[in-house]
C-alpha cells in the first residue's frame, strides 16, 4: 500500500472540499493524529516543547483528529493556557474528511524510535505500514511536518508543501521546534496575501 513495497498505491482518492481561507489574524488551524495511548505521549511533548517557543501561541490552535480516546492528553496542560486545544472525534467519514481538510497544516508525529507503533510505517519495519494520515495529506493536498525519513519514503506522491525535521530520539526536540517554527511562520505569512 505504499512505497516501501515494489508494487503499491496510495488511497488518496478524498472528497474534494474548498481549502480553508486564513486571512493575517486569523489562528492557524494544526491538526495532530489522534494518540490513544498514554505512553506514545513523547510525541505529543514535540509539540509542547515547540509551542511553548512561539512568539505568540494564542496565533494556533491544535486539534487532535480521530483516535479512541475522548479526553485530551494530559501532556499538554503545560500549553492549555496558551493555547485552544480540541479533539475531533467524529465517527461519519465524510464529516471527518471535511473537518480535516479545514487544517492549516498536519502533524502525523510518526517517529521511527517509537517501537510500539511509530517504527511500523518505517522502510526498516518488516510492517511497512501506510499512515492514513499521510493518504489524507495526500488526498486532501494539506501541508504538514514530517521526520525526514517520512519525507523519502513519500517524495514523489507530496500534493502541498511539507516541512522536516531530522530528531533521532525521544528527547531530540531541537529540529522538530526550527521546522514548526517556519512552518507556523510560512502559513502565517501565506495568510497575509488573503
Amino acid at each position: 500500500l505504499n512505497p516501501m513495497f515494489p508494487r503499491y498505491f496510495i488511497p488518496s482518492d478524498f472528497p474534494h472540499f474548498p481549502p480553508p481561507k486564513l486571512h493575517r489574524h486569523d489562528k492557524i488551524r494544526l491538526c495532530l493524529k489522534g494518540i490513544d495511548h498514554y505512553r506514545f505521549d513523547s510525541s505529543y511533548r514535540f509539540v509542547t516543547a515547540a509551542v511553548s517557543t512561539l512568539d505568540d501561541p494564542s496565533s494556533i490552535s491544535l486539534q487532535i483528529m480521530g483516535g479512541r480516546s475522548k479526553i485530551i492528553s494530559p501532556i499538554f496542560k503545560d500549553i492549555d493556557h496558551l493555547v485552544n486545544i480540541t479533539r475531533v472525534n467524529e465517527p461519519d467519514f465524510y464529516k471527518f474528511e471535511e473537518e480535516m481538510s479545514q487544517c492549516n497544516g498536519l502533524l502525523p508525529l510518526i517517529h521511527p524510535w517509537d517501537e510500539v507503533v511509530g517504527e511500523n510505517y518505517f522502510p526498516s519495519s518488516k510492517a511497512k505500514k501506510l499512515s492514513g494520515f499521510i493518504s489524507q495529506a495526500i488526498g486532501l493536498k494539506l501541508p504538514l511536518l514530517v521526520h525526514e525519513d517520512i519525507y523519502e519514503v513519500y517524495k514523489k506522491h507530496w500534493t502541498a508543501k511539507v516541512w522536516t525535521y531530522s530528531s533521532r530520539s525521544r528527547i531530540d526536540v531541537m529540529s522538530f521546534i526550527g521546522s514548526f517554527k517556519e512552518m507556523v511562520l510560512e502559513i502565517r505569512r501565506s495568510a497575509g496575501n488573503n
